[in-house]
């Protein structure tokens, strides 16, 4: 079964014209065919196409299937390669691990200044759609560090860094160390059964057996009277109790990824300042791509239940 990312609202999903001329004009696919639609922000449903034109394809919810949600939310602040194919690559993988928001910054030692926003949103809807996880991540404009640093909000931040000016820590230990980080963690976690429960990926898959990433991460199915999801609220019910925890109990992480070049020691001894914490990903040198890439994976593996 085919996935789409649709605009939901009262049992109605509506593609947008990208999508409407991949379902209508690529798959070709007719009226009373069934689709499986996200909103782009964990919800999945099955539908079944009503309106097929490549303009705008409408089709009805017929079945809520859950809603995905990881223990973390991930922000990564990356410096753009001189070559866009390498930041284009991250982009892809970090979607495929698991991402929620990506914002390319300039730095002094920046060879590239120019970030098309459309297209890099481009590359991890598709990436989005091949991995089948309904989590699509916000691409931000491209932002002057300085100018980044001043508006950007976290529970943990770090820099990573490969000079030796600053005392740093790895990834995985700088994540684990704050107490408020594993008190977040606890309180997300009280209950595994409900965020990760068994979930039937024959729907997106038509394979037995197959599911998110080797079982990492579960759909979990939710009742008709979800409150960030319908129009009713039931303060009983275990799914809204998710909905309404998980804003506030799972902690937000800002991993900042230098250029080709690293950061400068001005950069760092700013970022400091303004509460990061200097870290290292290991005793090898990376490219930019690559270590934004080990960030993501270390922060998933670390805080995956």
């Amino acid at each position: 079964m085919h996935l789409f990312l649709a605009h939901i609202e009262n049992n109605t999903a509506t593609l947008n014209e990208a999508e409407s001329t991949h379902c209508a004009k690529i798959l070709r696919l007719s009226v009373a065919d069934k689709i499986l639609v996200s909103d782009g922000q964990g919800r999945l449903c099955e539908a079944e196409l009503t309106v097929v034109n490549h303009k705008a394809c409408e089709a009805k919810i017929t079945r809520e299937v859950g809603v995905f949600k990881r223990p973390y939310h991930l922000h990564v602040a990356c410096a753009p390669t001189k070559n866009i194919d390498r930041f284009e690559w991250f982009l892809e993988k970090a979607t495929e691990i698991g991402i929620d928001e990506i914002t390319p910054i300039t730095t002094e030692h920046s060879e590239r200044t120019v970030v098309k926003c459309d297209r890099s949103e481009r590359v991890v809807m598709a990436a989005m759609k091949q991995c089948q996880v309904p989590n699509l991540p916000t691409i931000h404009e491209l932002k002057k560090f300085s100018d980044f640093l001043k508006t950007c909000k976290a529970d943990r931040k770090f820099i990573c860094y490969c000079g030796m000016e600053f005392e740093k820590q790895a990834l995985k230990n700088a994540l684990l160390a704050g107490a408020n980080l594993q008190r977040l963690l606890h309180n997300h976690q009280t209950d595994v059964s409900l965020r990760f429960a068994p979930f039937d990926m024959t729907l997106l898959t038509g394979k037995q057996g197959s599911d998110f990433g080797g079982g990492a991460a579960k759909i979990t199915p939710y009742p008709p009277s979800c409150s960030c999801r319908h129009s009713e609220r039931s303060e009983e019910s275990a799914c809204c109790r998710l909905c309404n925890s998980h804003s506030q109990s799972v902690p937000n992480i800002l991993i900042l990824i230098g250029p080709e070049g690293d950061f400068s020691v001005k950069e760092v001894a700013l970022a400091v300042e303004q509460g990061f914490v200097p870290i290292t990903l290991g005793e090898t040198r990376l490219r930019t791509e690559t270590a934004a890439i080990v960030a993501v994976h270390t922060v998933s593996l670390t805080l995956q239940p």
